[in-house]
């Protein structure tokens, strides 16, 4: 424990840093704190003051309603340099140990949803990045595909992690991106940050949600300013010779068809998907198909058994992607590997709806799959 008088808001104040990171501050009158681990976005000194810019939780609202993070500056005065320099370097190196990305590559979408990406990070995440000291390469992509071409092509060892300003189209771009690289397996250990600003914003969501984070912009920057990070399970469509990735879901029927055709409303933002799916409930269309699935743990009795011979046929069907034939195609492949005795299940018909979600939220608004854990190996 550190202990120092300083002066706060105009009063002498005790303070105290314990080695867990807790900063208080005490007199007669109040008392205060922070956890700079969890409140602290940076630190600042001149000479004589050190400058904390925090974000920290407020206190909860009427009937525990969860309550806001506020942006606050505080504000400490000390009676020399030397003692100054020794409590900042003592903190700052704190936060240093905590696994914080010091270089971003940002990606901008300033097409996506109703084109606010830019103004959202000139405004809301810029000023962040800059009380957080962390330097960033700023890139707005120019076509469909174009975050694709430049994950692949990008430098990753300068870079801590690749931020991308927009909704979930632009993150699976970049995922698909690095995965198509030839040293796919550096690129994947790449962290992956995603500010909402698009039509469909359900990884920001989950993300958020998965720590217990109100949902907006500002949180969603802190949670990457502070390098929290989620394991992600990667799902992989092979179709002939294309490969295609995902981290959010996979759809076949009214979700996809809403998803691409609505693109026409784009300018309505999320509104666009509500819109269209009305239209398309109306008009429901049905798709003839068969499913084969092998039911995640705990499920296995949703439907009835397939026999034996049939299970491990299926099985034995499913393609060799192993890593070997992935490095031949230049980059990841995909992981196609069978669980052993795996209890098939088919489901064959008309199908109005076919939704693999690996995350709980398809959308910042529509929670799809609330049993859905990040990183569990099932969708």
């Amino acid at each position: 424990m550190w202990s120092e008088d300083v002066e706060h808001d105009g009063r002498i104040a005790k303070l105290t840093l314990s080695e867990d990171g807790v900063l208080c501050w005490t007199n007669s009158a109040f008392s205060d704190s922070v956890i700079l681990r969890e409140d602290v976005l940076g630190l600042s000194r001149d000479r004589f003051t050190l400058t904390l810019f925090t974000f920290k939780l407020g206190k909860v609202g009427c009937f525990g309603s969860s309550s806001s993070r506020v942006r606050k500056d505080v504000v400490l005065h000390f009676r020399d340099s030397n003692t100054l320099d020794s409590w900042y370097q003592r903190m700052q190196a704190f936060l240093d140990n905590q696994g914080r990305p010091k270089r971003l590559y940002i990606l901008i979408n300033p097409f996506g949803g109703k084109k606010l990406a830019k103004r959202i990070f000139q405004q809301k995440v810029k000023p962040f990045l800059s009380a957080a000291g962390v330097s960033f390469t700023l890139q707005e992509t120019e076509y469909r595909n174009h975050a694709k071409e430049l994950a692949k092509s990008m430098e990753i060892s300068q870079y801590d992690g690749i931020v991308c300003v927009s909704g979930d189209g632009l993150l699976l771009e970049v995922l698909n991106g690095l995965l198509a690289r030839s040293d796919w397996k550096m690129a994947m250990k790449m962290r992956l940050g995603v500010i909402p600003a698009g039509t469909g914003n359900g990884m920001a969501k989950s993300v958020l949600h998965y720590g217990n984070e109100s949902y907006n912009v500002e949180n969603a920057t802190f949670a990457i300013i502070r390098g929290n990070t989620h394991s992600l399970d990667v799902a992989t469509v092979v179709q002939g010779q294309n490969v295609h990735h995902s981290v959010l879901s996979l759809a076949w029927g009214i979700v996809a068809d809403v998803d691409i055709e609505s693109e026409r409303f784009r300018g309505l933002g999320e509104l666009r998907n509500d819109i269209y799916s009305l239209i398309r409930i109306t008009r429901l269309r049905k798709y003839r198909g068969t499913l084969a699935y092998v039911p995640a743990p705990g499920y296995e009795g949703s439907l009835d058994h397939i026999s034996r011979e049939d299970s491990d046929l299926l099985s034995s069907s499913i393609p060799d992607m192993n890593i070997e034939k992935g490095q031949q195609w230049g980059g990841y492949s995909g992981s196609m590997s069978v669980p052993e005795k795996s209890e098939w299940r088919i489901m064959n018909g008309n199908f109005i709806l076919v939704w693999l979600m690996n995350v709980p939220w398809a959308t910042q608004t529509v929670l799809a799959a609330p049993k859905a854990e990040m990183g569990s190996l099932t969708c």
